[in-house]
């Protein structure tokens, strides 16, 4: 099998994403329901869209996390809520804006964290969990 022309090298700079503006959509770029590509979608593991696109946005996460609150009180449910994130690049901001929600809807908030790049990488994070819980709390930007 043939390599492709690129492999091995620097990607070109037009392929690049500029995560600062990524970020910055998801929380400027409104959702639009009549819209299909703008609604919240549901993938495999989790809601599925692009901030680029208006179809992963902080509108649509806060919706999500109200959502859920409000089910989980209405079912009686008070057991814990794991929730995940990746390694995309506004994960960060939508787990702030998820706990944000659970936090002022539920008594307790708790954070579970794996990693898979070993013990080290557990320890920062584990490290750096509760300060970004605190200021997500707190409404304060991280």
């Amino acid at each position: 099998m043939a390599s492709h022309p690129s492999a091995g090298k620097p990607a070109p700079r037009t392929l690049l994403t500029n995560i600062p503006r990524l970020v910055a959509n998801y929380f400027s770029l409104a959702s639009d329901p009549a819209e299909p590509a703008r609604r919240v979608a549901f993938g495999t593991s989790g809601h599925r869209g692009c901030c680029d696109r208006h179809s992963f946005n902080q509108a649509h996460i806060l919706a999500i996390s109200r959502a859920l609150a409000e089910y989980r009180r209405g079912e009686g449910i008070d057991g814990p809520l794991f929730i995940g994130m990746d390694t995309h690049a506004p994960s960060e901001p939508a787990l702030i804006s998820a706990v944000e929600v659970l936090a002022a809807a539920e008594d307790i908030c708790k954070i579970c964290a794996e990693s898979f790049r070993g013990p080290d990488h557990l320890r920062r994070i584990q490290q750096e969990a509760p300060e970004i819980a605190a200021a997500a709390l707190a409404g304060a930007a991280v």
